[in-house]
Parts: C-alpha cells; sequence; structure tokens
C-alpha cells in the first residue's frame, strides 16, 4: 500500500485501505494486521474495522474463516466493542462459510444486511448457486417492510445490482440463472427507488436494460433504455452517465434491426466519449470501439 512508512491514525489508515483494497485486497489485509488493529481507539473505529474486514475477507479474498478470526481478534479488545456492526459481519462471514443457516437472533434489518453479506462474499468469488439463497432470505425479509432510512435497503439495492452483473457477465444462463439475474435487476430498481437518487435510478434502469436485451427481451430493453435516457436528460447527467445510456440505445437498435437508430447512437456514444477525461476514456474505449464495428456492420 502506498504510504506504508508514514505514521497513520485510524482514520487515514482506513481511508487509505478502502482506496486500494480493489487492486490489492492480500496487501490491505496485511495493513489489517501489522496497523488496523494497532491503532483502535475511537468509539467508531471497531465498527468501521469490522466493516473493512469483512469485505476484504469475505467478497475479495474469499477467506471467510480468516475473516471471522479477525473479526473475534477485533471483539477481544475494548476498542473493538462494534456490538451490532460486528455481530451482522460475523453472522454474515458465517452464511458464506456454510457455519451457519439462520440469523434469527440479529434484528429484522440486521439479518437482512448478513443474508446480503453473505450473497454478496459468494457472489464475488462465482458462486452464483450459493449466493442465490442467501439472497432470497434477504428479498424475504424485505417483504416485511423497513422504514425509510433503514440501511438494509441500501445494501439491499447493492447485492441485487452485484447479482445481476455477475449473472448476466457469464457466458451461458440456464433457465433459473436467467430468471435469478432478471429478478435481481428489478429489485435493484425497487430498492434504489427507496434508498437512492437519480444516479442510482439512471444507472439501475441501465442494467435493466442490458439483462432485457441478454435474454433476448428487446421490446423490454429499449423500455429501459427509453427511461434511463430520460433520467439523463431530466437531470443533466453528465457525459460519463449519457455515454453508456447511448451505448445501451445502440445496442437495442442492433438488436432490433434498426440501423438509422445505431447510427444515431454510436454517433452520440462518440460525442459524449469525447468530452470524457482521460481516464473515462480509457474505460470506455473498447466499448466504443466496439460500437462502432456495430454500426459498420450494420451498414454492410
Amino acid at each position: 500500500m502506498a504510504g506504508q512508512g508514514a505514521v497513520l491514525d485510524f482514520d487515514h489508515f482506513v481511508r487509505q485501505a478502502w482506496a486500494e483494497h480493489a487492486e490489492a485486497p492480500l496487501a490491505v489485509a496485511r495493513r489489517i494486521d501489522e496497523l488496523g488493529f494497532a491503532l483502535l481507539g475511537g468509539a467508531d473505529d471497531g465498527a468501521a474495522l469490522a466493516r473493512l474486514i469483512t469485505h476484504v475477507y469475505g467478497e475479495h479474498l474469499g477467506q471467510w474463516l480468516a475473516g471471522i478470526e479477525r473479526l473475534d481478534r477485533l471483539r477481544a479488545q475494548p476498542a473493538g466493542q462494534a456490538g451490532a456492526e460486528l455481530q451482522r459481519s460475523r453472522a454474515a462471514l458465517e452464511l458464506a462459510a456454510g457455519l451457519r443457516r439462520e440469523v434469527g437472533e440479529l434484528s429484522l434489518s440486521d439479518q437482512a444486511r448478513a443474508w446480503c453479506g453473505a450473497a454478496s462474499a459468494l457472489a464475488a468469488q462465482g458462486l452464483i448457486e450459493a449466493a442465490m439463497p442467501c439472497f432470497d432470505e434477504a428479498l424475504s425479509l424485505a417483504q416485511l417492510g423497513f422504514e425509510a432510512g433503514d440501511p438494509a435497503l441500501r445494501t439491499l439495492a447493492v447485492t441485487s445490482n452485484n447479482l445481476a452483473c455477475a449473472l448476466e457477465s457469464r457466458p451461458r444462463l440456464a433457465a433459473a440463472e436467467r430468471d435469478a439475474m432478471l429478478a435481481a435487476a428489478g429489485a435493484a430498481r425497487q430498492f434504489w427507488a427507496l434508498a437512492g437518487g437519480w444516479l442510482e435510478a439512471e444507472r439501475a434502469e441501465y442494467r435493466l436494460a442490458r439483462v432485457q436485451l441478454r435474454v433476448g427481451n428487446t421490446e423490454q430493453a429499449r423500455w429501459h433504455t427509453e427511461e434511463c435516457l430520460a433520467i439523463c436528460r431530466e437531470n443533466g447527467a453528465d457525459a460519463y452517465e449519457c455515454f453508456f445510456a447511448q451505448e445501451v440505445q445502440a445496442l437495442v437498435s442492433a438488436q432490433a434491426g434498426d440501423a438509422a437508430g445505431l447510427r444515431a447512437a454510436v454517433a452520440e456514444a462518440q460525442s459524449c466519449h469525447e468530452r470524457l477525461d482521460a481516464g473515462q476514456q480509457a474505460e470506455t474505449a473498447a466499448m466504443l470501439a466496439a460500437l462502432r464495428q456495430l454500426g459498420e456492420a450494420c451498414t454492410r
């Protein structure tokens, strides 16, 4: 990790760990052992470290037992008395590891978040078949209703989106996987309406369009694409968001055999791409190249 030689306070350590964990999870895990526990001090530090441990060991490393060991180490420290956060984090890793099958001792909100945590950890390791029953448990709890602002709503939205993306990326889908993908994308839209703003709603519509395209539902995909574009227009979305909206518009047009619509969408995507910063252009360059090829193929 950057800044390893620097003297850090706990907040600095956590910010740095979250910034670098996706690209270097093993390095972050080592730094948790080397510095994370030593720097504990503030009233909220235990909960913050519990969240970091659960995410790194749960989703990125898939080392659920090692994560549980560190949560137990955290619980043994005075500053690690994180209460519900620690209990929920441990439950999520135990569910993922198959060490328990129910979490009835938790509040309803924490039960849903624990099941979501297990689903996310399993899905991140490619274990979609094991993740979906955990996700279904969380959805069942959501049917009982959560008050506005309950953190379980955002957790449900994020988990739903992640599962839809994981399933969409699979080269082949069985019928049950296809249904699960559609259900997850729909749930993401539902829960982002309760827990997010227009940006999350727009991205959820984009995902819905993508998954409907994946299963050949062109008209459903078109409807969600139009919703995505409308949200962008109504809220003055930047070029980055508009690029993705035009990308899915192009894909819908191609699947529908609409050559004129495809050319128009590719041109709009090109215009958006030119307004992106260098990092965003690098991120989306391959997508734009694929759209151009699609447009060229359609005109032959």
